[in-house]
């Protein structure tokens, strides 16, 4: 399902009504792959705000189930949409759950990125892992200070002068909760261009319950046969490699494997085409997930990906560096918003790895990769 990307997201824990950062000395922060978080988050309630008056309310649990509701300040009036999202399928449409109209229903939907995502990093964790994932390539981009009394990470990029976007240069400043590494503030300047700052309000439990969606008038319906199945069942139904790392980090545990007969359409607008068959698999810690796709490709369409990001979007910046991934080169891209990837192929066969670490945690994890009839 192609989600609308949020030009709002964020998240918190208990902290509410945040208003400025007092000044303060900045406290150096452990850095390395094992950096944060101490508190891992198996549910997360969000409220979004920015000062736009765009308005998101997210639940999530785990990865079986989330839902975001979303208000927009559009005139005449603001306008609610609202995704609600199961591993069986994803349903969107305009209004709110008690009412929700003229939309779409994807069945049996992707799992692992960049065919698939997760509503939680969309309008919530996005902006943490580009920061969480240099922190812990060495790069000390997070520092200790203190936010309305209270001790918090702050982490300031440089963002790049956008012309196919429209974006002047500028900074962005994320405030980060320090046990669990959930974002509780962003701050945004361009040149030109009105400050923005986005909130949340989050917390570990839920405010409300799971209602049913009210489906009211047309849906459009979509099926991508996703199916979740072991590796071993998808190595009889597919003729590329599927295989499992033997390395990751500490605590993951798998929470979902699967394929489909057709890889979803990649690339800024969607300009690499479906591949013939996708296997896919995602690893979980709490918030954190480490997403692994591999996929069989055409001559040209492997070279395409030796030149573009697979993951990429219209208009993103986003740096760039060649890995070695075993005997192969890869590619790592760090972007302004999401998890850092890795892609790299081997002969005709695509590979990806997706997830909040550096280029050398990703290269060990695809090194390690072994077919499960080794």
């Amino acid at each position: 399902m192609m989600l609308r990307r949020s030009i709002s997201a964020l998240a918190v824990s208990s902290f509410a009504a945040l208003v400025a950062c007092a000044p303060s000395a900045s406290a150096t922060v452990a850095s390395g792959p094992e950096f944060g978080p101490t508190a891992t988050w198996q549910r997360l309630h969000a409220v979004v705000r920015d000062s736009r008056g765009d308005f998101q309310v997210v639940d999530w649990a785990g990865a079986n189930r989330s839902r975001v509701s979303e208000r927009y300040s559009i005139d005449p009036r603001p306008e609610w949409y609202t995704f609600d999202a199961l591993p069986a399928r994803i349903v969107s449409g305009g209004g709110v759950p008690r009412r929700v109209m003229g939309g779409s229903v994807e069945r049996r939907p992707h799992l692992a990125s960049p065919d698939g995502g997760q509503l939680v990093d969309r309008y919530v964790m996005d902006w943490a892992w580009p920061l969480v994932a240099r922190q812990r390539a060495g790069e000390n981009v997070l520092s200790e200070v203190v936010l309305n009394g209270r001790r918090v990470l702050r982490g300031t990029t440089t963002l790049a002068a956008n012309d196919c976007g429209g974006l002047a240069a500028g900074t962005r400043t994320v405030f980060l909760h320090p046990a669990t590494l959930v974002p509780i503030r962003v701050i945004e300047r361009r040149t030109g261009e009105r400050t923005v700052v986005r909130t949340v309000t989050a917390r570990r439990g839920f405010a409300k319950d799971f209602t049913r969606l009210r489906m009211h008038g047309g849906f459009e319906v979509r099926d991508t046969g996703f199916m979740r199945r072991g590796a071993l069942a998808v190595a009889t139904h597919v003729n590329f490699p599927v295989v499992l790392p033997s390395s990751l980090p500490a605590g993951y545990r798998l929470t979902g494997i699967g394929d489909a007969p057709r890889g979803a359409m990649l690339g800024p607008e969607a300009s690499f085409p479906s591949s013939a068959g996708v296997y896919e698999a995602r690893w979980s810690r709490g918030l954190q997930h480490i997403d692994l796709t591999v996929r069989p490709a055409r001559a040209t369409l492997a070279s395409d990906w030796d030149e573009s990001d697979p993951f990429g979007a219209e208009c993103e910046v986003a740096d760039k560096q060649t890995v070695t991934v075993g005997l192969y080169t890869g590619h790592y891209v760090v972007g302004e918003q999401g998890n850092p990837r890795l892609w790299w192929r081997q002969g005709n066969t695509l590979l990806t790895i997706a997830g909040p670490y550096g280029p050398d945690e990703l290269a060990t994890i695809g090194a390690s990769l072994q077919a499960i009839d080794d």
